[in-house]
């Protein structure tokens, strides 16, 4: 069993959003005036990663040390605002189990949320730079995809993960890829109309207009 996994890359996913109070005096509000400058930086990154990461990846996008990082997610789950359980996760073509940590989103956290204004996180440089990332090799299911380089195998890579199951793989090569790889995508069959096609178009559209 491990915690950790090697250059992971956690699906880009946009924050949760939860229903809050404006009550300054509410649980929530008290406890976001009580955590230390450690403990909210904890809470922003779990706010990034709403389905849920790692202790290390919480330590790395806040900045701080492994061993403080679990002293912060302890005492935020003492509060009641962030918990944690074992979950069987995609890696390489098996699975391995993981401590995986988020907010609860409810009730006091809710509350609490309301009164932290979302920050940028670390960037967490990948070790897969030219690769797909190992948890959605098995979307590779005709050839072994740890062999595959993104700048050799791009459109194989992009026509595969954008018509494949996993939402979360087609939304890494969207926001991963080469645009270029991405416009000669969709040029195929299968990828000229459709769902693909318009997902494609959003984001050719929306990358080009950051270049």
């Amino acid at each position: 069993m491990t915690d950790s996994l090697p250059g992971a890359v956690s699906p880009v996913v946009s924050p949760a959003v939860a229903v809050v109070t404006s009550d300054p005096d509410s649980a929530g509000a008290r406890l976001a005036v009580s955590l230390t400058g450690c403990e909210r930086r904890i809470v922003n990154a779990l706010r990034h990663r709403p389905h849920g990461t790692t202790v290390q990846e919480v330590a790395a996008l806040s900045e701080v040390s492994l061993s403080h990082a679990r002293r912060c997610l302890a005492k935020l789950r003492e509060h009641g605002v962030a918990t944690s359980e074992r979950r069987s996760c995609r890696w390489g073509y098996g699975d391995v189990e993981l401590t995986i940590w988020q907010l609860t989103y409810m009730g006091t956290c809710a509350e609490m949320i309301g009164f932290l204004p979302m920050e940028e996180t670390a960037e967490i440089p990948t070790r897969y730079p030219d690769m797909v990332p190992p948890q959605f090799w098995s979307v590779f299911w005709f050839t072994p995809a740890q062999n595959l380089r993104i700048s050799q195998h791009g459109l194989l890579i992009a026509q595969t993960l954008l018509s494949g199951p996993d939402a979360a793989a087609a939304l890494w090569a969207l926001v991963t890829l080469p645009v270029e790889t991405l416009e000669e995508c969709r040029r195929l069959r299968g990828c000229d109309t459709g769902e693909i096609a318009a997902k494609l178009d959003t984001f050719i559209s929306a990358r080009r207009g950051c270049d």
